[in-house]
């Protein structure tokens, strides 16, 4: 919970204009735990969180998610309005030294780096550790512990295929319509709340940076 914590509030420091004021202080504590993160690993192929490759996929995670889940809630929007989202996030990136270079110029070169680089992805077995130990979540609170197996499927029906699959989620048609009926669910109800509702997480994590 304290990751998922701290990474939005970098992620909402970087984009909403309301923590401005906040963002170069978050982005100091970002570099700052960043930088003890590099070594070598079993392979002997040395790796750093400073890497620009890796600070490109970090990037590129964030927009994939949140463009799953965007989608899911609110549908297609028009070609100039989701360049203009894409383009966005990639101060995700550039803040923490990501060459701006390096962000796909528009979301048709994205989707060419994205199946490429997830098309390279290897699921270890610490992977699989982590992620039965993540949904597991047995140090949580009670009431958190309840909702992971809906947080499993609806992290599952997000991920690429070949790493649900590596990862021994397992997925089937059954699913993908069980799936279709709760966003159906979600999309029926999420947008008709108040605004404030909505946007209460996100002013939950800005407390928090204060």
């Amino acid at each position: 919970m304290r990751r998922l914590r701290h990474t939005l509030q970098y992620v909402y420091a970087a984009v909403l204009p309301e923590a401005a004021g906040m963002r170069d202080a978050v982005t100091g504590w970002v570099r700052a735990a960043h930088r003890p993160v590099s070594g070598t690993d079993d392979g002997g192929r040395s790796y750093s969180a400073a890497d620009p490759q890796a600070q490109l996929w970090v990037t590129a995670t964030l927009y994939r998610a949140a463009e799953e889940a965007r989608w899911r809630l609110w549908g297609t929007l028009d070609d100039a309005r989701s360049e203009e989202i894409y383009r966005d996030y990639a101060v995700l990136g550039t803040l923490l030294g990501m060459p701006a270079d390096l962000w796909p110029r528009d979301r048709g070169g994205f989707e060419r780096y994205w199946s490429t680089a997830v098309g390279t992805l290897e699921v270890t077995e610490e992977a699989r550790v982590i992620c039965r130990d993540l949904f597991a979540a047995e140090t949580a609170p009670w009431w958190l512990r309840r909702l992971m197996p809906l947080v499993r499927f609806t992290a599952a029906g997000m991920l690429p295929h070949p790493v649900r699959t590596g990862l021994g989620l397992d997925w089937d048609g059954a699913d993908s319509v069980r799936e279709d009926r709760l966003w159906r669910v979600v999309r029926g109800i999420y947008p008709r709340l108040p605004r404030r509702l909505r946007e209460l997480p996100s002013a939950l994590v800005l407390r928090t940076l204060a």
